[in-house]
């Protein structure tokens, strides 16, 4: 009598699929200008004082509006860098103003205050409450002029932290000087080459060339040689 054979049930790993009525996320990534723009911050903790030290770095004008303040807060108030209403938040504070961070600990006013900034079609930010939000601000990478945003679309900002702390470690100083440069070139080549085709050349050129390797190494001299050799501006001061 034949021997029935055993057959095998191999079990197959299970599959990773979004849901058939998965949405899309539906921010829109862009970099605001906010030079000299008037910004509140209604709060004055820890959150407050991050919020603070980036707007500060925008060179925006800042209003916070908060009975206390931490004393990182006090410090950068004592020089100067930003107005101060010890008090609570009033409606009369949206007025002038295109943006709002709500940073306050309190649960029951910050949604009053989203609300209100929603209703005069106003940009406002709920710390840590994307859906009381009609911005998100990503996690970013800055070095010099080069400006990395990292979201997940408020879903989780501790995975935009990791590969912020990621990005961080393969993006180094060096990018800082070679936008620098780039930045200048850029200008020059606008001014001198009126043909669009061969200034993209020139960029592209430049962006493969080793000059960010130099940079890294720390030989910026012969890094500014090697750029105005390729975009043909010897002589010009880098």
């Amino acid at each position: 009598m034949d021997k029935k054979r055993k057959t095998r049930r191999i079990r197959s790993s299970p599959v990773w699929s979004l849901p058939k009525k998965h949405k899309a996320a539906h921010y829109y990534p862009l970099l605001l200008d906010l030079r000299r723009k008037r910004v509140v911050v209604v709060g004055g903790g820890r959150v407050a004082e991050r919020k603070v030290k980036t707007l500060l770095a925008s060179s925006a004008q800042i209003r916070l509006i908060s009975p206390k303040l931490t004393p990182g807060l006090r410090k950068i108030l004592r020089q100067g860098r930003f107005q101060w209403c010890p008090r609570n938040f009033r409606g009369s504070d949206l007025r002038g103003t295109p943006l709002i961070f709500v940073t306050t600990d309190d649960q029951e006013v910050n949604p009053l205050i989203a609300d209100r900034a929603r209703k005069l079609n106003k940009l406002g930010n709920v710390a840590d409450h994307p859906e009381r939000s009609n911005f998100i601000v990503p996690a970013i990478v800055r070095r010099g002029d080069l400006l990395i945003a990292i979201s997940t679309s408020g879903h989780s900002p501790a995975l935009a932290r990791r590969i912020r702390q990621e990005l961080e470690k393969s993006f180094g100083r060096e990018f800082s000087y070679f936008v620098e440069i780039l930045g200048r070139i850029r200008k020059a080549l606008i001014a001198r080459i009126p043909q669009e085709g061969r200034r993209k050349r020139i960029f592209h050129q430049l962006v493969r060339s080793e000059i960010l390797d130099l940079l890294r190494s720390g030989r910026f001299a012969l890094a500014k040689r090697r750029a105005r050799e390729i975009a043909g501006l010897e002589g010009m001061p880098l």
